[in-house]
């Protein structure tokens, strides 16, 4: 009989948890984000940029990323094979710890953000960035990272070293020549991404719906 009653509760369990995990928490123009969704992107987000983001950012946020996915998706059929492509490495490190639905989101829009922002700071420089990223950037000797060869401030590097690092953010080690690689730390990474968000702010969301519209072809 108790075996029979722990059952009961154990599935019951389950099942509130399920209902839990799939209430919606927006419905908006066919989009539909659950709290499973959300929980999901809010844990991913946090891994990613290393803070933590509120609740009703959190789904403005995947609401406008699935938005401009989607989007990119319907005007542009290549794009999905090219991203595919782009993120396997990542889906497949992470596929286990992340839902492989909302991260597939993810990614997607931080290739479509970065060539955002990386086409912004081309028309406009890279003052902004000198500005704001104070951390010092380490180049090595080895892929491994172990034999420092230098260390230089972000505004002193040169602009091709530069635009090869804000464009290569998801990778752990840069090659820049077949002996020299840069190895980011996490700081460089959080202040870099932090311009990024902050450029994306300041343009407007509306901007970057433009600029996917009618530039990611």
């Amino acid at each position: 009989m108790k075996k029979i009653l722990y059952i009961i509760i154990f599935t019951f369990a389950i099942l509130i948890q399920n209902i839990i995990g799939n209430e919606i928490v927006l419905q908006k123009n066919n989009i539909i984000i659950t709290n499973q969704d959300l929980e999901n992107y809010k844990k991913i987000h946090k891994d990613f940029y290393g803070n933590i983001i509120e609740k009703n950012s959190a789904i403005k946020k995947l609401y406008l990323t699935f938005k401009i996915i989607d989007l990119q998706m319907n005007i542009n059929p290549k794009f999905r094979e090219i991203t595919k492509k782009m993120i396997k490495t990542d889906l497949d490190k992470h596929k286990n710890k992340y839902s492989e639905y909302i991260l597939k989101y993810f990614l997607r829009y931080e290739i479509l953000k970065n060539d955002f922002v990386n086409n912004y700071i081309n028309n406009n420089n890279l003052k902004e960035l000198d500005e704001i990223i104070n951390g010092e950037i380490n180049f090595y000797n080895d892929i491994d990272c172990k034999i420092k060869k230098i260390s230089m401030k972000f505004k002193n590097l040169n602009k091709n070293q530069k635009l090869t690092i804000i464009s290569n953010l998801n990778l752990e080690v840069i090659t820049m020549t077949n002996d020299i690689y840069i190895c980011l730390n996490q700081k460089n990474i959080n202040e870099i991404n932090y311009v990024f968000n902050n450029i994306i702010s300041d343009k407007g969301y509306e901007k970057f719906l433009e600029y996917v519209y009618k530039k990611i072809k």
